[in-house]
C-alpha cells in the first residue's frame, strides 16, 4: 500500500481471489478469470452515470459462489428534462448479464398553440370585385348584422351599387368599398357590416348617395331625376340605425327601396319615398323636415310643424303634388322650393296656395282642430273664409288675411287658444286684422 491507498493492481487481484473457490490468474489489462476458477465469463466494469438523466444505480453485480449466475438489478432510470436517457448498465456475471433499466425518455416541453387565424379574411388583390362575391362575404361575415333574408335579395340590392372603385377601396359609394369592408368584417362585424350595407353606413358613401342608388333603380316614378332625390333626401333624418326597416331615416328608406321593391315596388316604394308610407316614419315628420329646412319662415321649428301638421289630412300617397294633406305639402317642400322657394314654399304653407288645397281649407283644419268653439260646423268656416282675403303673404303672422289668421289657428293656437283662437277670428282680434 502507498500512503494508505491499495494498489489498483493489488486490489483487482484480491476480488479475483476472493470470488473464485480457488486461486485465479487475472489478467491486469482485462481481469480475465481463468476456465478453472469457477467463475464464467466476464465481469464488466461498474457503468458510469450517464449525462442527462440519471440511470439506476445498478452497481455490477456479483456471481454467486461457484453457482449460476445472478443478474444485477438495474435501477429504473429516472428521466431527464428533455435529455435522452442513459439505462443503467447491468454487469454480467455467469455468463448472463444484468436486466438494465427500461430507459424513459424524457419529456419535452408542450409547445405553444397557435393563434387561430382570422375567418374569412382575404387580401385586398384577392379580394372579389363582382355581386356575387360581395354577396359571398355578407353571408360569411355579416349574417348576423345584414338585412338580407337570401342570397338573392343581396344580389337585388347590390344591382344598385356604382362599380367604378378601385379593388380595395376603404371609402366612397362603391361595390368594391362595400366588398371590402364585408371582408374585415371577420374581424369586427359590429364596425364594418353597417359599412357594407347599402345605405354605405358612413363609409361607402354618404346615407343619401346610397339611398338614391337604391330608389332611382327600383322606383324610378319617386323622383324626376336623380339631383331630385339627392335635394330631397339632404332634409330627411340622416341617422337611423343602420338596420332600420321603420321609423323616420334615409336609412329605413334605402332598406325598402333595395330588394323589397325590387319585389314588389307597388308595396314598398310609398315606404321608401319622400313621406315613409306610414312606415319609414309619418308624413307630418317627412313634411316638418322639409319645410323647415327649405321655407324655414311658415314654422321656424320642427316642433311648431309637428304641431300644425296634426290637423291636416293624410293620404299615404308618397308622390302627391296637389290636393289637400301633407304629403302634397312635403312634396313642395323638398326639391322644388329648394330650386325655386318662391313658388313652391307657398305651396308648401299651411293655406296650400291654391295647389296643396286651398286656403280656406287649410285655414278651416287647423280652426276645427285647435279652435273648436269659433265655429260649429265646417261649412260654416268655410264659409265664412271665403270672404276673407286670400293675398297674404304664405308665412304671415300679422295682417288682415287668411294666411295670418290659418298661422295663428294652427301650432300658436295648439299651445295658447285663449290667446290665439280671437287671432285666428273673423275679426283677427288687432293682430290678424287691417289696423289703418
Amino acid at each position: 500500500m502507498l500512503d494508505g491507498f491499495i494498489r489498483p493492481r493489488a486490489f483487482f487481484s484480491l476480488v479475483c481471489v476472493c470470488l473464485g473457490g480457488s486461486l485465479m490468474a487475472c489478467e491486469e489489462d482485462g481481469l480475465k478469470a481463468s476456465p478453472d476458477s469457477g467463475i464464467g465469463g466476464e465481469i464488466a466494469p461498474m457503468a458510469g452515470s450517464g449525462g442527462g438523466p440519471v440511470a439506476g444505480s445498478g452497481g455490477a453485480p456479483m456471481a454467486g459462489s461457484g453457482g449460476g449466475p445472478v443478474a444485477g438489478s438495474g435501477g429504473a432510470p429516472v428521466a431527464g428534462s428533455g435529455g435522452a436517457p442513459v439505462a443503467g448498465s447491468g454487469g454480467e456475471a455467469g455468463g448472463t448479464g444484468g436486466t438494465g433499466g427500461v430507459p424513459v425518455a424524457g419529456t419535452g416541453g408542450t409547445g405553444g398553440t397557435g393563434g387561430t387565424g382570422g375567418t374569412g379574411g382575404m387580401i385586398p388583390n384577392e379580394l372579389p370585385n363582382d355581386c356575387a362575391g360581395y354577396c359571398q362575404l355578407i353571408a360569411g361575415n355579416c349574417a348576423a348584422n345584414s338585412l338580407f333574408p337570401n342570397e338573392a335579395s343581396c344580389l337585388q340590392a347590390c344591382e344598385a351599387f356604382p362599380t367604378d372603385g378601385q379593388v380595395g377601396a376603404v371609402s366612397g359609394n362603391s361595390l368594391q368599398c362595400r366588398i371590402y369592408h364585408a371582408n374585415v368584417a371577420a374581424t369586427n362585424a359590429a364596425l364594418h357590416c353597417p359599412h357594407a350595407q347599402p345605405h354605405g353606413g358612413g363609409a361607402c358613401g354618404s346615407p343619401c348617395e346610397g339611398y338614391c342608388d337604391q330608389i332611382t333603380l327600383h322606383c324610378p316614378q319617386s323622383y324626376p331625376n336623380r339631383l331630385a332625390c339627392e335635394q330631397t333626401c339632404a332634409s330627411m333624418n340622416q341617422v337611423g340605425a343602420s338596420d332600420a326597416i321603420s321609423g323616420n331615416s334615409v336609412q329605413c328608406r334605402t332598406y325598402h327601396g333595395s330588394f323589397p321593391s325590387a319585389q314588389d315596388g307597388a308595396m314598398h316604394c310609398p315606404h321608401a319615398g319622400l313621406t315613409g308610407g306610414g312606415v319609414c316614419g309619418s308624413a307630418c315628420e317627412a313634411y316638418c323636415d322639409q319645410v323647415t329646412r327649405n321655407c324655414p319662415t311658415v314654422y321656424g321649428e320642427v316642433v311648431n310643424c309637428l304641431s300644425a301638421c296634426e290637423a291636416m289630412p293624410t293620404t299615404l300617397n308618397s308622390t302627391a303634388q296637389a290636393g289637400n294633406s301633407a304629403e302634397c305639402r312635403a312634396y313642395h317642400a323638398s326639391f322644388p322650393a329648394q330650386a325655386d322657394m318662391a313658388n313652391h314654399c307657398p305651396h308648401a304653407a299651411i293655406t296650400g296656395a291654391g295647389v296643396c288645397g286651398s286656403n280656406c281649407d287649410g285655414y278651416c283644419d287647423q280652426m276645427m282642430a285647435n279652435c273648436p268653439m269659433t265655429y260649429a260646423t265646417l261649412q260654416e268656416c268655410q264659409g265664412t273664409c271665403e270672404v276673407l282675403d286670400q293675398g297674404g303673404a304664405f308665412d304671415a303672422k300679422a295682417g288682415d288675411s287668411v294666411q295670418c289668421r290659418a298661422y295663428h289657428a294652427s301650432f300658436p293656437a295648439n299651445g295658447d287658444g285663449m290667446l290665439h283662437c280671437p287671432h285666428a277670428g273673423i275679426d283677427g282680434a288687432g293682430v290678424c286684422a287691417d289696423n289703418n
